[in-house]
């Protein structure tokens, strides 16, 4: 590329030794450098160097709906009006509609009760109260037909300690091998 010849116009102290143009005055104390641009390159006050600005983010669907949701809009209840969010209007809807009776309604507010864990859990069974008279049956029937003694079994699932063992009741076995009543 070929320099420019030198002019009149120009002024030579603009001009470093290798005939570049100086980014500032002669005399300047101002250096350039990394960190430290030209006063000429600089951005002008109110200009920015991002001008469109970082673009906005994608709305998801979540977004969307928990906005619509969130928005309000007037219902009218009897006599008066109340402005309420649309997800409390839709809950009333499928309250009403469901109440009336119709059977795609109350299937609907069955799962909104589920969804918002309104139903309490059922009770945890009592582990620790003692076995009926029936639940004995069951166990003494169980062991009579799959063999093997009820302390042998207690023992396998952890609910009797070794060397202890009940020595009478249904389903048991003596020390002669007979089973006791």
């Amino acid at each position: 590329m070929a320099r420019k010849p030198l002019t009149e116009d120009d002024d030579e102290d603009q001009r470093t030794p290798e005939g570049r143009r100086r980014s500032q005055p002669a005399g300047s104390t101002y250096e350039v450098g990394y960190g430290k641009p030209p006063p000429h390159t600089r951005f002008k006050p109110g200009q920015s160097g991002n001008p469109k600005g970082r673009p906005k983010r994608h709305r998801n669907l979540r977004t969307v709906v928990e906005e619509a949701l969130a928005e309000t809009i007037t219902i009218r209840e009897g006599d008066r009006t109340r402005t309420v969010p649309r997800l409390e209007a839709l809950v009333r809807t499928i309250m009403n509609r469901a109440l009336k009776g119709d059977p795609k309604f109350v299937a609907s507010l069955i799962a909104l009760i589920r969804t918002v864990d309104l139903v309490g859990d059922e009770p945890e069974p009592d582990t620790d109260a003692p076995a009926t008279r029936e639940e004995e049956k069951l166990v003494a029937d169980f062991v009579r037909r799959h063999g093997g003694s009820l302390p042998e079994l207690m023992r396998l699932d952890g609910l009797l300690p070794l060397g202890s063992a009940p020595t009478a009741g249904p389903g048991l076995r003596n020390n002669d091998g007979e089973e006791g009543a």
